[in-house]
């Protein structure tokens, strides 16, 4: 296999460009969308020049009966796109005819895209996924040559030396990249669609109540002055940047309440993951921690002696310590925000209410944790053939059981 053949994913014995792109000019898309067959093609508008979506309903039920009669209607909307495709060569010349190599519209995504629009840390990934593992594998390659073939060889080579989710990582941004070169009109079909990867459902690593417990006693004995930090940490669930952002002005002692706005990574401020804002009320262990804590150094609720803000590596320190002291099982920082979420729901909180407190944009993503309250499921079950007449003092026990205080 030459050098070439490398950067590009294709063998010599692959079909040549020429013949890649008559399949991708007489591709047609039929899906099934709402019980429907549907087609769904780009084309461009012969009055306008510019890359237009077709999609719309054949009216025909998504059943396999129906898949041929489907396929005619696309076969018709394939000849109307030949015949704007027609008009466009004969209205514009060969040569003004967008074309670019996936090196030089990455250049342009990011710099037309990622600056104005992502946050620093996020364009960070960007930056070393494209450089690192996009740009060496799809090269110069014109992005309207790079089919789902080519991608499919791309995931089975990355998938040889990393793991399925962080294939899906590098995936999921080249599929953003397809998505804005069609938008802009440099090609007309995003060949990373249907092409992720399952990612199996890892174990999550999180501590018990006496092991949180016995972790923040080796704290306070060894390292005083991070005992409100990972107090913080293991009572709000908080994330690492959140905390290191944490200004005084952002806690409430009267109100009993902490207001989460900010995070900081990397050296740059920004908003919080999901971008939105949200409050927790405080523990009154939590209270009294932060109330022993209070300096002044500056705003910083937690900060390096010139009041200036924590970094990761200055964290682990006394984490990792604390943990081998401890003799306790080890765990990453962010474990810390699932030990909280975890025993959040083993003491019986529901998950809405765990979800706001995360910052979870999507229950789907607190339904993580929902297999650690057995017990409150079968305890439900069994109400379900109860006639006693109880049930509002069962309703009064769970509220009790589910309230802040008995965290």
């Amino acid at each position: 296999m030459t050098h070439d053949s490398v950067k590009t994913g294709y063998t010599e014995d692959s079909p040549t460009a020429e013949a890649r792109s008559k399949r991708r000019e007489s591709k047609m898309l039929i899906r099934k969308q709402n019980g429907k067959w549907y087609i769904d093609f780009y084309y461009i508008d012969p009055q306008t020049l510019k890359t237009q979506r077709c999609r719309r309903s054949t009216g025909l039920k998504a059943t396999r009966s129906y898949r041929q009669a489907a396929l005619d209607l696309a076969f018709q909307a394939k000849s109307v796109l030949s015949q704007s495709k027609q008009a466009v060569k004969e209205k514009q010349p060969e040569e003004s005819v967008k074309q670019v190599p996936f090196s030089g519209f990455t250049k342009l995504f990011y710099d037309n895209h990622a600056v104005p629009t992502v946050k620093p840390t996020t364009r960070r990934v960007y930056e070393q996924m494209i450089r690192v593992h996009l740009h060496p594998y799809f090269g110069d390659s014109d992005m309207r040559d790079i089919e789902v073939e080519m991608v499919e060889c791309y995931r089975a080579r990355m998938l040889k030396t990393h793991s399925a989710k962080t294939v899906n990582n590098q995936l999921s941004l080249l599929s953003t990249i397809f998505k804005k070169a069609i938008q802009w009109g440099y090609c007309e079909q995003n060949p990373v669609q249907g092409t992720m990867v399952k990612v199996p459902e890892n174990e999550m690593m999180f501590w018990e109540s006496y092991e949180i417990e016995t972790f923040l006693r080796e704290v306070k004995k060894r390292y005083p002055d991070w005992s409100a930090f990972f107090t913080t940490a293991l009572f709000t669930g908080m994330r690492l940047g959140e905390l290191i952002a944490l200004r005084w002005r952002d806690i409430s002692f009267d109100r009993a309440q902490i207001v989460i706005s900010r995070s900081h990574s990397h050296g740059v401020l920004t908003s919080t993951k999901s971008g939105k804002g949200r409050a927790l009320p405080l523990h009154p262990r939590l209270m009294e921690a932060l109330k022993e804590h209070r300096h002044l150094k500056g705003e910083l609720v937690f900060c390096n002696e010139k009041g200036d803000y924590l970094t990761r590596d200055i964290v682990k320190g006394p984490f990792g310590r604390c943990i081998q002291s401890a003799h306790l099982p080890r765990i990453r920082i962010h474990d810390m925000r699932h030990s909280f979420a975890s025993q959040a729901v083993i003491k019986g909180i529901p998950l809405p209410q765990v979800q706001q407190w995360l910052g979870h944009a999507d229950i789907r993503t607190t339904m993580r944790y929902s297999h650690l309250a057995p017990a409150m499921g079968h305890d439900w079950m069994k109400r379900l053939g109860d006639t006693s007449g109880q049930t509002f003092q069962a309703m009064a026990a769970f509220q009790k059981s589910s309230s802040p205080a008995n965290y």
